[in-house]
């Protein structure tokens, strides 16, 4: 994986040093439990640097570094943390889904952070609809 370039360019849309230190070593972490103990638990390919994004290295087979292989509560968890570190409503989308069982991912429940991610769009939308 390529930190250096990863950690230039979320730092362009970041709101927090430490959440972007946290994503890094979040992923870092998972890479390497993942690669250490290989388990039968299903694993997704997360886009590091997220698609919606960075359009130009969502492909895997140009950008390989960009791939991480994560199981699915930790492909929950990266969005999470991508949402709080980017406040770009294509993560949280992407964490609601996820979390809630939709869209995607019919599979998922997991209610508590369904809800946190539901309570959080809804204040992410109306935080812009509101005119002063």
């Amino acid at each position: 994986m390529s930190s250096n370039l990863i950690y230039v360019l979320l730092k362009q849309s970041s709101v927090s040093d430490h959440l972007l230190h946290r994503y890094i070593k979040y992923i870092n972490s998972c890479i390497q439990s993942n690669q250490n103990n290989p388990t039968k638990e299903h694993t997704e390919k997360h886009h590091i640097l997220p698609k919606e994004m960075f359009p130009e290295y969502k492909s895997f087979n140009k950008f390989p570094w960009n791939c991480a292989e994560l199981t699915i509560r930790q492909h929950m968890i990266a969005h999470y943390i991508l949402w709080k570190l980017t406040n770009h409503s294509s993560q949280l989308s992407a964490f609601y889904l996820m979390s809630s069982g939709r869209g995607k991912f019919p599979n998922r429940q997991d209610t508590y952070l369904a809800k946190q991610a539901k309570v959080a769009k809804i204040n992410h939308a109306t935080s812009h609809c509101m005119v002063s």
